[in-house]
């Protein structure tokens, strides 16, 4: 309509209509922003600035995960076109890295962040943010990269946000073997005494953090950080209870299955929909009950999930099996062969989990073990492409030591199933020899 009344747009027009693009429901409109870049370009209109850090906002945006190739493109055209990048491009540009599709390209972002000091530009707390979550979201390999760039922020003056705690509780709350849980409980701690209020996600990544502790999760902690969000007036999500859940199922010494059970029925009552990860985490808190599995309750909360139309997954089956063995006596090993049955109808492949803990069942069923079954189960097992591990090796090693019959017998088969395992190259453990050694205590 302005073009057909005579006026020209200018700059501010196209900029305007870019940075809209970006701001779109559901993600931002790639091709509109490019055609509409074009169509200024051929209209003799010259991009600024301005311009760049709106398409490179577009490009971060994008539904899909950002094009992060593209973005780095418009700063080489930038540069041709003798426009000077501000604190704005290369906060656009390190955003666009972190939200890489398929992951953060964190190392492209710390380049990027050293070419934005070169040029004697000061870094944002936005800039510091974008950094921090992109090492966050590698994985669990550049916490300590996050803790520099906290720690710089600080002696730099920039002032760090609730963003920034956030995301580097997060990014320690992700290293594999939980050992920094502490350093996260003690970040949030200052965090609160500088006057900060943490939101849903600090908590949650807090939370997990507690659930995935080294030597046993800290569901004690865990629940008091969730009676807490309670407390203030937050709205956990699915992802937090199911978080809760996990680290009361992985308390040392045997799961806090009832609390497990308490908070799942506390969150039916509250409207919110348990998927696939909550009805795991149940299945592995009754799995992991003292003194023997939980194994009805683990039943009926499989026949719940599937009743509600949510989808058991490998893992579900494996917990299942494995709280078959871990029954009372191993009074329900024939469930555990059922369940495999099942899972291979349903489409999940069995793993070497799953035949170990079926190994298990079988090794201590009532009236000595069921070799017969277990060798079967064995040969199964290879014709599937499934790789014997040590411990499959050992478990059926003990269903031997353990089966009924002549124990001159049982010692020979042990052996040879010893050689077998050392001939793939897969290394015994001292237990291991210690069954092969029982077995031949008893064979003389």
């Amino acid at each position: 309509e302005m073009e057909r009344s005579g006026v020209a747009a200018d700059v501010i027009t196209y900029n305007s209509l870019i940075s809209a693009m970006a701001k779109a429901p559901g993600g931002s409109r790639v091709e509109t922003a490019f055609d509409l870049f074009n169509r200024m370009v051929r209209s003799g209109v010259s991009p600024d600035a301005l311009t760049y850090n709106y398409l490179i906002s577009v490009l971060k945006k994008d539904a899909g995960g950002s094009q992060w190739e593209k973005a780095l493109q418009l700063l080489v055209e930038m540069s041709k076109s003798g426009i000077d990048p501000n604190v704005v491009t290369f906060a656009s540009l390190i955003s666009a890295m972190e939200k890489a599709r398929g992951g953060s390209q964190w190392q492209r972002a710390l380049e990027l962040f050293d070419k934005m000091k070169q040029r004697g530009l000061k870094p944002s707390v936005v800039v510091y943010n974008s950094l921090i979550s992109a090492m966050e979201k590698e994985g669990s390999n550049q916490w300590e990269i996050a803790l520099r760039l906290f720690q710089e922020m600080e002696r730099c003056g920039v002032g760090v946000d609730v963003y920034t705690y956030t995301s580097l509780i997060s990014a320690l709350e992700r290293v594999a073997d939980g050992s920094l849980w502490e350093k996260a409980l003690a970040l949030f701690e200052e965090m609160r005494q500088t006057g900060m209020a943490a939101d849903v996600r600090t908590y949650h990544s807090l939370i997990s953090a507690m659930e995935k502790a080294s030597e046993g999760s800290q569901w004690e902690i865990a629940l008091e950080l969730f009676d807490d969000m309670l407390r203030i007036g937050m709205t956990p999500e699915a992802s937090t209870y199911n978080a809760v859940i996990r680290a009361l199922a992985k308390a040392p010494g045997g799961s806090k299955w009832e609390r497990a059970l308490d908070l799942f029925a506390e969150m039916q009552h509250k409207g919110v929909v348990a998927d696939v990860v909550t009805y795991n985490a149940l299945i592995r808190a009754m799995e992991k009950a003292p003194g023997g599995s939980q194994w009805a309750l683990a039943l009926q909360l499989f026949a719940e999930m599937k009743s509600r139309g949510v989808i058991p997954g490998e893992f579900t089956y494996n917990m299942l099996i494995s709280a078959m063995a871990k029954a009372p006596e191993c009074s329900q090993w024939e469930r555990a062969l059922g369940l495999l049955e099942e899972m291979e109808r349903s489409g999940n492949a069995a793993s070497a989990i799953t035949y170990n803990s079926l190994m298990n069942a079988l090794e201590r069923a009532p009236g000595g073990s069921q070799l017969e079954i277990a060798l079967r189960m064995f040969e199964k097992m290879g014709r599937a492409g499934v790789v014997a591990d040590a411990n499959t090796y050992k478990a059926l090693i003990r269903v031997i030591s353990k089966a009924p019959g002549p124990q001159g017998s049982q010692f020979q088969k042990a052996l040879r199933l010893l050689e077998e395992m050392q001939k793939k190259g897969v290394e015994p453990d001292g237990s291991t020899f210690n069954v092969i050694a029982r077995t031949a205590q008893y064979s003389y």
